[in-house]
């Protein structure tokens, strides 16, 4: 195995003092040796869980390749792993949660990965519950092989991340979202390097956990859709009519189904009717009938629906 690329591991931390231990053992524990670990705590300087943050990475820092960075004030995950990105110095940059942990060959195969001849590697994740119990679902999978697929389709959750340092600028870095973080980033960064190889894989590099009363559609705002959306349409370009006509529908879909989850289903339906009635019921009709089904019955029924059909 060569190690000649010096890989950053940028670790965003709040108020998660207790499992932080975890992940930060999980990067020392990895097959690939050449890597640093930058901390950003982003409790805000001198807070009890700044505090408690820095006694318990203390322990850690007699390894030269850990650094511990505290920010004056808390600015959310977004600033936090710009900070780190600003403090690290590896060629190659990924990311990791301070709730989830490392698979022992996650640096090595994405290194790996990009060694072949790319410049951003996704990788997959487990999904595990407090229980226990280890999840499946779809978006478990990361997928974006090119700019178009990413697009059209993308996934990926920060972790799942590596890209070279080289892609990243004043412009290509974490904007300040609500939520979306990871995936306008990734937008962010193919925006500023039009060129980018992306190699997306279904191999699964880290584990993701989903504590109790968590759910993926918590915090969902429509704003950040319109913002990821506005960041999308600069990419038509790359489309084809058929793919255009699709990616307007997935947008308005999107917009539609998380407005009716935040309880406006009045104003769902009216834009759904609005936007997406032209588009999907003549190019997408299957598509377009399971989002009037969602709406009309809500999440939980629908895919409660799609277990049993």
């Amino acid at each position: 195995m060569i190690f000649d690329k010096l890989v950053s591991v940028i670790i965003p931390t709040y108020s998660r003092a207790d499992n932080l231990n975890k992940a930060i053992e999980s990067v020392l524990k990895q097959t690939y040796t050449n890597f640093e670990i930058i901390i950003v705590d982003d409790n805000g300087l001198g807070t009890p869980n700044q505090l408690i943050t820095q006694e318990q990475v203390s322990q850690f820092l007699q390894d030269e390749r850990i650094k511990y960075v505290t920010r004056l004030t808390n600015g959310g995950g977004s600033e936090a792993r710009n900070t780190g990105i600003e403090e690290s110095s590896g060629e190659l940059i990924t990311f990791l949660d301070d709730d989830d942990v490392y698979l022992q060959d996650k640096i090595s195969y994405q290194v790996k990965i990009i060694n072949s001849g790319y410049d951003i590697s996704l990788c997959s994740m487990l999904v595990k519950l407090s229980t226990g119990i280890i999840l499946d679902p779809k978006w478990c999978y990361s997928k974006g092989d090119s700019i178009r697929d990413f697009v059209l389709h993308g996934n990926a959750f920060t972790p799942m991340i590596m890209l070279k340092r080289n892609l990243l600028g004043e412009n290509a870095k974490f904007i300040k979202v609500k939520m979306l973080q990871d995936h306008i980033f990734i937008l962010n960064v193919l925006k500023n390097n039009p060129n980018a190889k992306i190699n997306s894989s279904e191999k699964k590099l880290f584990v993701h956990h989903i504590h109790d009363g968590e759910r993926v559609s918590n915090n969902r705002d429509v704003d950040c859709y319109r913002f990821k959306n506005s960041l999308e349409n600069e990419f038509i370009p790359y489309l084809d009519k058929k793919e255009v006509s699709y990616l307007k529908f997935k947008q308005s879909k999107e917009i539609a189904i998380v407005m009716s989850e935040c309880g406006d289903y009045v104003k769902s339906i009216c834009f759904l009717i609005k936007n997406c009635t032209m588009i999907s019921s003549f190019l997408f009709p299957k598509e377009y009938l399971k989002l009037i089904l969602r709406i009309m019955v809500g999440r939980k029924i629908y895919h409660s629906l799609k277990r049993v059909l």
